[in-house]
């Protein structure tokens, strides 16, 4: 089996378990540079219900180090690759609704996309939750947002 297939397949599973953990639900957090000084002060005072959305983006960051050209994380939008010293200005953490979650797909927004959605300015997060809708459509049909007032508003009340 090829390296992408088995990629294709390891993002199906992910997508699957991350349904069946939530029935489907799913709640979606940005995070920019900002927040994520944010985060790490909060868990560094205490925080430590934050501390998944850290070890999160630490995975993603990681793999982006060590993909091949061909299997490196890509802009959700615009599909341009990330690579060490090119990392995304902001990480979509989509997660089931749920007290922990155990399961979650990462993405990545380039610079250029993330600022044609407002970044980073006034509700971008609105903006960037808007223009990731219809691609987690696309590979998800059946999910839905848990609570469309929390799109990409900081983190949810659970998390």
């Amino acid at each position: 089996m090829s390296e992408l297939a088995e990629f294709a397949q390891e993002l199906d599973r992910a997508l699957d378990d991350l349904g069946h953990e939530s029935g489907g639900a799913f709640c979606i957090v940005l995070v920019d540079r900002v927040e994520a000084r944010r985060l790490i002060k909060a868990v560094l005072t205490g925080a430590l219900d934050r501390l998944y959305v850290i070890q999160a983006i630490d995975s993603f960051i990681k793999r982006i180090g060590t993909a091949s050209r061909r299997l490196a994380p890509r802009c959700v939008l615009c599909s341009k690759p990330f690579r060490p010293g090119k990392l995304p200005t902001v990480i979509a953490i989509i997660a089931g609704y749920i007290d922990a979650p155990s399961t979650g797909v990462m993405a990545g927004f380039c610079k250029i996309c993330a600022r044609r959605a407002g970044w980073p300015v006034g509700d971008w997060r609105r903006g960037l939750g808007a223009a990731l809708l219809p691609e987690l459509r696309h590979i998800w049909p059946d999910a839905r947002l848990a609570d469309p007032m929390q799109l990409c508003c900081d983190m949810p009340g659970r998390a």
